[in-house]
């Protein structure tokens, strides 16, 4: 009788590190669905990210030793939560398979050369072109001749700012002069031009209060500065972003973070299908409108069972009929053992297109069964967008 020890090993994790098989294993099955360099100790072999249907050939070790590892000169990206890789060791020889890559994972890293030196000739029409000086300052320079040098984070700041970017502080010694008016009740606010020093208006209200038939109803500041001092209100109006209503008794306005498009959920009887290696589409399935630029969470959950023991059953995503994201796998340790598998995808902006898509969850057994979906609970998948 054959020997199995399957294991789930999450992509955040250090990985399987001298677990006991309780037998000698001389093959292991790894379906990395993570972007996780993974390494098995006992044959020095590596297994690359997403790589499915990857077989090793070991050599009697009673142990998993299956580590979380880049090989030396290969990036380690950070793992993204949910993945994970499933490992099935078994006392059976079998013929080593390479695997099958299904997502592309490889970090390339772009650089660009400067040579510093004086400003070079002007561009042609329609180009701009970016040079450095001999101090490693970055220019971009039109045909027109302009020429600006852009600014970064170690660029000193001048005039009313002191410090750099992106942590400014003002600059005290560059403060205006200002002038202090009183009012009495009732007076008027009138602007006689610029200041002919600093070439700005200021006007500081210090303790006025406009009330009775004379009451300040609107106030508009045009290219200047309000300054308001301590005793000073400020009634009515409208605010808007964060904040609703008026002063002095604003409100926060509703900020929806997430959004619900589409929803399926309900208790599902009379879907079985005996196909094997074949993805077979299930009634669990929406469609949404999406925008196409907004980050997408696709949480779903189905509840099965197979007649078959042993036999291994994938969970995707379809995108408009079609698998796009493998998000689970499940082994069957019994017949017709009952299992409710769920999680959650998430989508960066832009991974799907927009306009209206079907998001449909697809079903595979890897041997011969029945396998259908229970219908005492609910399966379920939603679409949910969020406002970034």
């Amino acid at each position: 009788m054959a020997h199995i020890a399957p294991y789930v090993v999450n992509s955040s994790s250090a990985g399987l590190q001298g677990i006991s098989l309780g037998f000698h294993a001389y093959s292991l099955r790894i379906d990395n669905l993570s972007n996780q360099w993974l390494q098995e100790v006992s044959s020095l072999a590596w297994i690359p990210p997403y790589s499915l249907g990857v077989v090793l050939k070991l050599y009697g070790t009673s142990v998993a030793l299956l580590l979380i590892r880049a090989p030396t000169g290969q990036p380690q990206l950070q793992p993204v939560f949910g993945e994970y890789a499933v490992a099935m060791y078994s006392d059976e020889t079998r013929a080593e398979v390479a695997g099958v890559p299904v997502r592309e994972f490889t970090l390339v890293q772009a650089v660009s050369d400067l040579s510093q030196g004086p400003m070079p000739a002007f561009p042609p029409n329609g180009v701009s072109r970016l040079w450095a000086d001999t101090f490693g300052n970055i220019h971009y320079l039109l045909p027109t001749g302009a020429d600006a040098q852009l600014v970064d984070t170690k660029l000193a700041l001048g005039g009313i700012l002191s410090g750099t970017l992106p942590n400014a502080q003002s600059n005290p010694s560059a403060a205006p002069t200002w002038t202090r008016l009183n009012f009495p009740s009732g007076a008027y606010i009138r602007d006689y031009g610029p200041n002919p020093v600093g070439g700005v208006n200021y006007v500081e209200l210090d303790a006025l209060t406009v009330s009775g038939p004379s009451a300040l109803s609107a106030l508009n500041v045009n290219a200047g500065n309000l300054n308001l001092a301590a005793g000073v209100n400020i009634n009515g109006g409208s605010l808007g972003g964060a904040l609703a209503g008026a002063l002095p008794n604003p409100t926060l306005a509703t900020l929806s973070k997430v959004r619900l498009l589409s929803l399926f959920q309900q208790g599902l009887g009379g879907y079985s299908t005996t196909a094997v290696g074949v993805w077979q589409p299930t009634p669990v399935g929406v469609n949404a409108t999406i925008a196409g630029n907004k980050t997408l969470l696709i949480p779903w959950q189905v509840t099965m069972y197979d007649s078959a023991t042993g036999n291994s059953v994938y969970v995707g995503i379809l995108l408009n009929g079609t698998v796009t994201w493998t998000v689970g796998i499940w082994t069957w340790p019994g017949v017709n053992y009952v299992q409710q598998v769920s999680g959650t995808l998430m989508l960066q902006p832009n991974a799907v297109a927009a306009g209206t898509q079907n998001f449909q969850i697809g079903l595979l057994q890897s041997g011969a069964g029945t396998l259908s979906i229970h219908s005492g609970a609910n399966s379920s998948i939603g679409v949910f967008e969020l406002n970034d």
